[in-house]
């Protein structure tokens, strides 16, 4: 019997200000960048994983659930402020659309510090079956799926992006 690991790596994502529809209920921003291929620590766990881009080429679609949560408050349905909806493998990256609901506090206060250059990353909520690379000297993921997004200011993965012209540096001090 194979055990899944929880992997939350903080990532920063990549796409553009292209937020491309408004519906009355929902502010759209198309193609974030959910995660890129490379090795990233973990925040539940602090372990450095590779994540290798065939892995997440079949992962792209698996999405056991797609709630967009702020800074990984899981257990806050407060800061849960909307979707990744439509994900796909770009041939270098995850993408998808993110849906953020305006008429929450959360929402709105998540949509004015994305629209003011202020919040700009990703980091994905994932499981996935972590195997010992020996030669390399690092665990690498395998069978991953997808349980959610969190918008957070301090990501693993530098091209984890809601915005790609987003400078890197904006906001992004440790």
């Amino acid at each position: 019997m194979t055990t899944k690991t929880l992997h939350l790596p903080l990532i920063k994502f990549e796409t553009g200000p292209k937020y491309l529809a408004k519906s009355a209920d929902w502010r759209i921003y198309n193609d974030a960048v959910i995660l890129a291929p490379g090795v990233w620590t973990d925040a539940a766990s602090n372990l450095k994983t590779y994540f290798p881009p065939e892995e997440l080429k079949k992962a792209a679609t698996r999405w056991k659930v797609n709630y967009l949560n702020v800074n990984h408050e899981i257990r806050n349905p407060l800061l849960r402020i909307g979707y990744v909806k439509n994900t796909y493998w770009d041939g270098e990256r995850i993408r998808g659309d993110l849906y953020i609901l305006p008429t929450t506090t959360a929402g709105r206060d998540i949509i004015s510090l994305i629209d003011a250059n202020m919040v700009n990353w990703l980091s994905p909520e994932l499981i996935s079956e972590d195997k010992w690379d020996s030669k390399k000297g690092i665990h690498v993921a395998t069978d991953i799926e997808f349980i959610g997004c969190a918008v957070v200011l301090h990501p693993a993965c530098p091209k984890a992006k809601i915005r790609e012209e987003f400078a890197d540096y904006v906001g992004y001090f440790y």
